[in-house]
């Protein structure tokens, strides 16, 4: 229904980097990662470690929008700055693609952004502007996540996943401010808590309401709105025509 080929914001995923130590009981990462192609251990136990091998096969298009390092954290405490500054040394050398970078540790993220790649040259965000940098709303704790985003650059493009989102329904007017200041370029929203569940337990009448209660309210403020396959038919079907960022 939309125009991208991977969950309807991306044209595929690529993950040089797998893992997250958060353990959180609804990822669907963690269930997908060890199922991937030439999955390894540490893919299957989900830790945090890394695939550079994967750089050198990878083949970047023009204008492909790539998410990156889904199938866990780029940006995760557990991984080493020297390795992620690595990652970013290789987006470096395939700049011709966009990336899309999702991450529950933006305030590091920004930090190792702006770190020259390679140890020289011109701070990162400027220099190479073909990046997304985006979070999880997941409830109140992500909320310092959110406000992070709203000190990036006017020119980053920025967004937030409202993913799982049947418990964070409806949305309070405090984080709802938090959200506004961050002005999301735009977002994307799914209510299922893992493969194998093409819609929540809780996915009812209601809910569809409150998603599209959602997404209007994005739309008030700017922010363009992907709803995944699990929203519905109805909803996924707005998706028709949208492009983003």
């Amino acid at each position: 229904m939309g125009r991208y080929a991977w969950n309807d914001f991306a044209d595929r995923s690529f993950n040089p980097a797998v893992g997250c130590s958060r353990g959180c009981d609804y990822c669907w990462a963690r269930r997908f990662a060890g199922r991937g192609m030439h999955p390894c251990l540490d893919c299957k136990a989900f830790k945090v470690h890394d695939h550079f091998e994967r750089w050198a096969k990878f083949r970047a298009k023009a204008g492909e929008r790539i998410a990156l390092a889904f199938m866990g954290d780029l940006f995760d405490p557990g991984r080493k700055s020297s390795a992620i500054c690595d990652h970013i040394a290789w987006m470096d050398r395939k700049p011709e693609s966009v990336y899309l970078l999702q991450t529950r540790h933006v305030r590091r993220a920004m930090k190792l952004l702006s770190m020259p790649p390679a140890g020289e040259g011109a701070p990162f965000w400027p220099k190479y502007p073909k990046i997304e940098l985006g979070t999880s709303f997941c409830g109140p704790e992500d909320i310092a996540n959110v406000r992070a985003l709203g000190e990036l650059p006017p020119t980053v493009v920025r967004f937030v996943a409202f993913e799982p989102c049947d418990s964070i329904l409806p949305i309070p007017e405090k984080s709802w401010r938090v959200i506004r200041e961050a002005k999301p370029n735009w977002a994307y929203i799914g209510p299922t808590t893992g493969p194998q569940r093409n819609r929540c337990e809780s996915f009812a009448e209601l809910l569809v309401r409150d998603i599209a209660e959602l997404g209007l309210e994005l739309e008030n403020i700017g922010c363009k709105v992907i709803y995944k396959r699990s929203c519905g038919p109805d909803l996924y079907a707005r998706n028709e025509g949208v492009t983003i960022p």
